[in-house]
């Protein structure tokens, strides 16, 4: 009888679990000197160079101004990079405004272009000083005139590991292809949501997603690229649910905030 191999791999997809946080800062800087015993930064007239304590006087002295309803500029960093933000990315974050509604305001796409027409610079390579690209995402984001930015930024691990079945990739066990390598892909995102005015660190959000598959090598490429993609296309849309609990917990930790700042009245 003649035994007819399948011409495709077969690969069995394992999901792992995705890992999720985000700690949001609503603290005063006059309360944090205040506390501290630190006056408040004089720069001296003709002084040339500021000493360290005046340095951290300075980035103490910030406050949390951000007030909801608030346009939010939304920017995707690549390698120290604005990047376009790709289709099914921006569909997730439309999502998130629609589910945060409009008391919260305005989701906003930072455009690579936009930011280059505000820095002076046309980018020309993928490689760039990544020193200044909060300065340069907070030019961007004021000549939109916006509150507050959240920038985000994807890392991808992938590895691949074959078992002992594995003979040169390819592995026949009764005319069957057998998987005989798991490719682990993992793919991490971090996300900062800061003031575009006086810089001040709103947030940041932290969530990693890990997919794994079992394959030969034969007619797999196939298979390992829709796994980097639709690893992906998951870490950031854990990342967007995440960003939801944190918009949620910073916007009521904003407003006891104000209510604690207000001076009581005694009876």
């Amino acid at each position: 009888m003649k035994t007819i191999l399948p011409s495709t791999a077969i690969s069995i997809f394992v999901f792992f679990l995705t890992a999720c946080s985000h700690y949001i800062q609503t603290s005063s800087g006059a309360d944090y000197l205040a506390k501290n015993h630190l006056p408040v930064t004089k720069q001296k007239t003709g002084q040339a160079e500021t000493s360290i304590e005046d340095r951290i006087r300075q980035a103490a002295e910030i406050e949390p101004t951000l007030k909801f309803p608030a346009r939010i500029g939304l920017v995707k960093l690549h390698r120290g990079s604005i990047a376009n933000i790709s289709p099914e990315e921006a569909k997730t974050w439309l999502a998130l405004k629609e589910s945060l509604g409009d008391s919260y305001g305005e989701i906003i796409p930072i455009n690579p272009l936009v930011a280059a027409l505000a820095t002076g610079k046309v980018p020309t390579s993928i490689h760039h000083d990544t020193s200044n690209t909060v300065n340069r995402v907070r030019l961007a984001a004021a000549t939109q005139h916006l509150d507050a930015v959240l920038m985000y930024e994807l890392k991808e691990n992938t590895e691949e590991n074959s078992n002992i079945l594995s003979i040169t990739n390819l592995t026949i066990v009764g005319g069957f292809f057998v998987p005989s390598a798991t490719v682990s892909n993992e793919v991490s995102a971090h996300a900062l949501l800061i003031d575009v005015l006086s810089g001040y660190p709103y947030a940041t959000v932290d969530v990693s997603e890990n997919n794994s598959i079992r394959a030969t090598a034969w007619g797999s490429d196939k298979e390992r690229s829709h796994l980097r993609k639709n690893t992906r296309i998951k870490t950031v849309s854990a990342l967007a649910d995440e960003v939801y609990e944190m918009m949620r917990d910073l916007r009521l930790g904003l407003a006891e905030m104000r209510v604690g700042a207000i001076p009581q009245v005694a009876n």
